[in-house]
């Protein structure tokens, strides 16, 4: 869930194996590595102003997003895929 819309849907392990939308990927990647030898690369997310009104209209991660496109200024409906999963996303990763 981000800023009160459901982003995805699904069985936790394959969330967390195979995440559909950047939000849930950037929760992910902000997980802390303790075994330094493990650490990855983290994908940035943009940082907007918070109080942005346009925040709510399209694709609520779209702001911060690093894949968006200008379909996300339309609201995303959450799209059932394989496995149980939804994803409320235009551009699915993965």
């Amino acid at each position: 869930m981000y800023l009160g819309k459901i982003v995805e849907i699904g069985p936790i392990n394959d969330i967390l194996t195979t995440p559909k939308h950047p939000y849930t990927q950037a929760l992910i990647d902000s997980i802390s590595e303790p075994n330094p030898e493990n650490l990855r690369d983290v994908k940035k997310i943009r940082i907007n102003d918070p109080l942005d009104v346009n925040v709510y209209q399209g694709c609520r991660f779209r702001a911060r997003c690093p894949y968006a496109i200008e379909k996300c200024k339309e609201e995303p409906i959450l799209e059932k895929l394989e496995n149980n999963r939804s994803v409320a996303c235009f551009v699915k990763i993965n």
